[in-house]
């Protein structure tokens, strides 16, 4: 009878090996996507009138988009945007973080140098050291551009002291569980907050938490944009977001024709913008352009 022995020092070696190759491969890709992704312009452009306008992520900075950092809440504020989407992943000690996600927007803003990535993915290959982070260790850990992060308090904190401005949530996870959070924790400030709810079986329970305005977000939806926009008319929305192609999809329909706004992400290009106004959309979330009334300025952050 014979016995498998043991994996000898060199197939583990070898294993890690290839693990790290993978990491490396993996986060080069990242970073040419990321790279080629950002579309930084060298001048902001203003939107058409009447267009609402969403700061998508806290809005976009020179340095890039997604990062929901206080910069950017800042920037887009100054630049005259008063609706900040803001992504929340959440954190091991279950805290609600201004992140996009734990890998390719985490290694673009927080992991700058290609080890400190190659890192993070294998952190996350192996089940013992897989992230997310403690909320101390995210706010502790400088970010590219040395802008700052952003919790739920802190984002709260921010809007208010900038009464003037909503925040429109976007959960990556347990939505309901985090709205919860939030109007435990300022429930004063649930008419500056519009959630987003990405399934019509959250709708209920989030008008309970006492949100009167909701966003039905469509980019999780496996559905057709007709079965989606037909079962959401009967439910009281403060507008439903679908992606481009999904307006392009019921343009013979008619969008001025649905009983709420539709509004579409995520559109930097002011032609686009005016296309999509002139098929009845009633607001864009965007990085980087500017409200109707502003002039063009150079991109200077």
């Amino acid at each position: 009878m014979t016995t498998r022995k043991k994996p000898t020092r060199y197939l583990v070696r070898l294993m890690a090996c290839v693990i790290a190759v993978i990491a490396l491969a993996q986060i080069h890709m990242t970073s040419l996507n990321l790279s080629a992704g950002q579309n930084l312009p060298a001048t902001l452009s203003t939107a058409p009138s009447e267009l609402l306008l969403l700061s998508h992520a806290g809005g976009g900075l020179k340095s890039g988009i997604y990062s929901n950092s206080l910069e950017a809440f800042d920037r887009a504020h100054a630049d005259g945007l008063r609706v900040f989407e803001v992504d929340f992943s959440w954190s091991s000690d279950a805290h609600l973080l201004a992140l996009h996600d734990w890998t390719a927007q985490y290694d673009y803003w927080f992991a700058p140098s290609l080890i400190d990535r190659a890192v993070n993915r294998i952190r996350q290959r192996l089940g013992s050291l897989t992230l997310p982070t403690s909320r101390d260790e995210f706010l502790a850990k400088p970010m590219r551009s040395g802008v700052t992060p952003m919790d739920i308090e802190l984002v709260l904190g921010w809007l208010d002291r900038h009464p003037d401005s909503v925040l429109v949530t976007d959960i990556k996870s347990e939505n309901v569980k985090g709205l919860s959070l939030i109007a435990q924790l300022r429930p004063d400030l649930s008419g500056q907050i519009i959630p987003q709810i990405y399934a019509f079986e959250e709708y209920q329970p989030v008008r309970e938490l006492g949100f009167s305005r909701i966003i039905l977000t469509t980019y999780r939806q496996n559905m057709t944009t007709f079965d989606i926009l037909e079962k959401a008319k009967p439910l009281d929305l403060f507008a439903v977001t679908l992606g481009y192609w999904r307006v392009l999809e019921i343009a013979d329909y008619g969008v001025a024709r649905l009983p709420f706004p539709v509004f579409v992400h995520t559109i930097n290009d002011p032609k686009t913008a005016l296309e999509l106004q002139s098929k009845g959309v009633s607001g864009v979330y965007t990085d980087y352009l500017l409200p109707a009334g502003d002039d063009p300025q150079a991109f200077d952050q």
